[in-house]
């Protein structure tokens, strides 16, 4: 692919995939800022044996440098998922899941919703990481 040409949002995160060598995979927009200790806390959430991991979120005043939207978002639950949007990032998930499930192109504008919507729909273990682990600067 050229600079020129520019993928959709799914098809960029499915390439990604089949370039990442490691046992899990990551998940972070572009204006996302990771507390220093978010992704040890991740790891050790996913050690326990989950397969999928989200954590709550923030948003960073970038004038004042507050911490102005927290988003304690609830633990996992299959029901309410489908009804609400929770889960986004930081999602961690199982390299080898989140490439079996992968990403639709044509659902793009949605995408993280429509991926967990399948994710939710295999055996994987979910869990919630109860701390503000992300933040997300507003422009």
């Amino acid at each position: 692919m050229s600079f020129a040409t520019r993928a959709s949002v799914s098809a960029a995160r499915n390439r990604a995939l089949e370039l990442a060598r490691g046992e899990f995979v990551c998940f972070l927009d572009h204006d996302a800022l990771l507390h220093p200790e978010a992704l040890a806390a991740m790891a050790g959430k996913l050690r326990e044996g989950f397969d999928v991991g989200y954590s709550d979120e923030d948003k960073l005043d970038d004038a004042s440098g507050l911490l102005t939207e927290p988003f304690f978002k609830p633990a996992w639950s299959p029901e309410y998922f489908r009804g609400a949007t929770y889960v986004g990032h930081l999602l961690c998930l199982r390299r080898e899941l989140a490439a079996s499930v992968g990403f639709d192109p044509a659902l793009d504008g949605v995408q993280d919703f429509a991926f967990m919507l399948r994710v939710s729909e295999t055996d994987a273990r979910i869990t919630h990481i109860p701390r503000g682990m992300l933040t997300i600067a507003e422009k």
